[in-house]
């Protein structure tokens, strides 16, 4: 059977950079057995993600301005 996806919402809310890219790096590696969906609404969760994982695809929300 096919492994269910990993959905975390704002993992790294509370973590530094150091810890969130530790963070994003086993999300990596996870990845590679199952679809991985992380929400955040930090731009250097994401920042950190496009820089550990050039192929993560980001999908962004309207912002309220």
């Amino acid at each position: 059977a096919e492994p269910m996806p990993f959905l975390a919402d704002d993992l790294f809310a509370s973590s530094d950079t150091v810890r969130a890219e530790a963070g994003i790096r086993y999300l990596a590696e996870l990845a590679r057995h199952t679809q991985v969906i992380l929400f955040t609404h930090h731009d250097y969760v994401v920042d950190a993600a496009r820089r550990i994982v050039p192929s993560v695809q980001v999908h962004e929300l309207l912002r309220e301005a």
